[in-house]
């Protein structure tokens, strides 16, 4: 089982404002300074953009809710 960072931003961002954090973020991560911390760490690199990290997230709460739910720690 891994474990996963994010960086959420509150609700009602525009289309435009979205678009400017994917494109920093994902222009960080193409950094030298970034790929050295994750070697540093012994992280792996798996950058989504926000609609990608949406989908991400909607797919782990499905599965953990079902995974829960089958050992009957849900309400």
């Amino acid at each position: 089982m891994g474990s996963w960072r994010s960086v959420i931003a509150p609700g009602g961002l525009t289309a435009s404002q979205i678009a400017f954090w994917d494109d920093a973020f994902g222009k960080m991560t193409k950094q030298d300074d970034w790929r050295a911390a994750l070697e540093k760490n012994y992280l792996a690199e798996h950058y989504l953009p926000s609609a990608a990290t949406r989908k991400f997230f909607d797919a782990e709460f499905g599965k953990y809710k079902s995974i829960l739910t089958d050992l009957g720690m849900t309400k």
